[in-house]
């Protein structure tokens, strides 16, 4: 019999764990083609926010990433992300209307983005995790967007690199494993290891895969 519960106590430990490089896929996306310097340094500070969430770096992140919103989308959904690292630390300040709120304001940006980019791969990826950390870590719940750009992502998997399948495949793990398919969740760690064997998505599903492959 398989242990939900301590799975999803592990399951949040890598979330926290992978929270230090939440957009490694996004940013592998993003590297093929040229950002604008103001955005690739709005990016920068806000995975600097991830890797050191407090409120001085968030907010960094958000003044810089702010003005760009209306020149491209991925400016919009990362603007977006960033709100919801902000709502975080409302939520860790004990200011739960405030953070759900902020947390509905990202979902909106973040999904207006892609709605005026729907082919882009990288969009697709930034809103894969952060809905799987929205889902996770508030009453959000951003379980059907995780879902539907899984969909998306795993029909167009054989253009992408070993790095953004081995992320697609950590995040299909653990969306199964909270739909309890554990079977699900365990194939696509499998895969994850498979096609990304020396990534640290591959480290992390392969913990996950020594707890719960037996």
């Amino acid at each position: 019999m398989h242990d939900f519960a301590g799975l999803k106590r592990t399951i949040a430990l890598t979330l926290f764990l992978f929270s230090l490089s939440l957009t490694a896929g996004a940013q592998s996306e993003s590297a093929k083609k040229s950002i604008p310097a103001d955005l690739a340094a709005g990016i920068a500070l806000h995975d600097a926010a991830h890797a050191n969430l407090d409120w001085d770096t968030v907010n960094g992140a958000i003044r810089v990433l702010k003005p760009l919103v209306t020149t491209d989308p991925l400016a919009k959904a990362y603007y977006g992300s960033a709100l919801s690292l902000r709502a975080s630390l409302e939520a860790r300040d004990k200011n739960a209307v405030a953070a759900l709120a902020i947390l509905n304001e990202s979902a909106t940006l973040i999904d207006g983005a892609l709605a005026s980019d729907p082919e882009s791969v990288e969009l697709r990826l930034l809103r894969m995790e952060n809905s799987y950390g929205v889902s996770v870590e508030s009453p959000v719940n951003r379980w059907p967007a995780m879902k539907e750009d899984l969909d998306w992502l795993n029909a167009r998997r054989n253009g992408f690199t070993p790095e953004t399948l081995g992320v697609i495949d950590l995040y299909a793990g653990l969306y199964f494993a909270r739909s309890r398919d554990i079977d699900g969740a365990l194939d696509a760690w499998d895969r994850c290891v498979s096609e990304s064997p020396g990534s640290p998505e591959a480290d992390e599903a392969r913990l996950l895969l020594a707890k719960y492959g037996d």
